[in-house]
């Protein structure tokens, strides 16, 4: 992103890590910074988010300062990969912040640039919520990144059953990468065609060359 200056708009309630992120992308002419959130309704809504300096003294890991979520009971706080102790030292270390939420047609006619092509969420707590409130807007990005970790309860389900029908799901890491089936399709294609990397369309040529 940095480096490549795409066209962005990057949503950042936490008022702490949108100083840093304006420090980060300074010099990017095509990012534009909103210190808001994206969810259901535009109003405001309560974050709870690791105080940074808190964290020094609790010894977190330097990622530890940049942790937030919506969820009232911070049941998302931490993610299912964390221990319970370091859990419990991210909790000591939140604060509620009350910061702006704007709907999905808020938030998209406030970008200016139209529908993205790639959907980059991570809204602890809200995650469903956002891609599905995307997708009813009849947003259809080629790519959606979101971290199936964070999506608790019943969130999770509908989200997924809605990606199915159009998209190839694929799990990264602590990250869920879902594809429109189309792209995935030339994004295969153009592997093994141009850089020749096995991919499906190997068994398919080899399929056409037996017969």
């Amino acid at each position: 992103m940095i480096r490549h200056d795409p066209v962005a708009v990057l949503f950042e309630p936490n008022p702490m890590m949108f100083a840093k992120l304006e420090q980060n992308y300074a010099r990017n002419d095509n990012a534009r910074l909103v210190p808001a959130a994206v969810g259901t309704d535009t109003g405001k809504i309560v974050l709870h988010a690791v105080d940074p300096d808190l964290a020094r003294e609790k010894g977190l890991p330097d990622w530890g300062g940049g942790v937030s979520s919506f969820s009232g009971d911070c049941s998302t706080i931490g993610g299912k990969a964390l221990d319970s102790r370091l859990a419990g030292q991210i909790r000591q270390c939140l604060v509620q912040t009350e910061v702006l939420l704007l709907s999905v047609e808020d938030a998209r006619r406030l970008s200016g640039v139209g529908d993205p092509s790639v959907l980059v969420v991570d809204v602890h707590g809200m995650d469903a919520e956002v891609i599905l409130g995307c997708l009813d807007a009849g947003m259809a990005p080629s790519v959606i990144r979101f971290g199936p970790a964070w999506l608790t309860g019943n969130g999770a389900s509908p989200l997924l059953q809605r990606l199915a029908g159009d998209y190839v799901i694929l799990e990264v890491g602590g990250d869920a990468l879902a594809y429109r089936q189309e792209f995935f399709g030339l994004y295969c294609e153009t592997l093994y065609v141009d850089l020749g990397l096995p991919t499906v369309h190997a068994e398919n040529l080899a399929f056409t060359m037996r017969i």
